[in-house]
């Protein structure tokens, strides 16, 4: 079993369950890592470049998260448009993947 650092917690925990391959990279698991955290069951691939941890059900925000953190263009659009950002929680959303980026 692998144990994510206390980053990789607060991201999951700020991103509704969902952390993209880069971060997970940039928190000290490399590619063989993830992959096999795949495997085991420990994340689940949901797109491509995006995971989410099992604990969690992949809601409508948690896609938004996976959309957000795989599309960097469509993140800034998110968060441009502050209504419907805070409406649906994308706009924290947006805040975190870019500080985390």
């Amino acid at each position: 079993m692998t144990h994510f650092s206390p980053a990789v917690h607060r991201l999951l925990a700020h991103q509704h369950g969902v952390i993209s391959t880069e971060q997970l990279h940039a928190a000290g698991h490399p590619p063989h890592q993830v992959r096999r955290l795949r495997e085991h069951g420990e994340l689940i691939a949901i797109l491509r470049g995006a995971h989410r941890t099992p604990s969690v059900h992949l809601d409508e925000l948690g896609r938004c998260a996976a959309v957000s953190l795989t599309r960097p263009d469509l993140r800034d659009r998110c968060s441009s448009q502050p209504r419907r950002g805070a409406r649906t929680g994308l706009d924290a959303v947006a805040a975190s993947c870019t500080n985390a980026a």
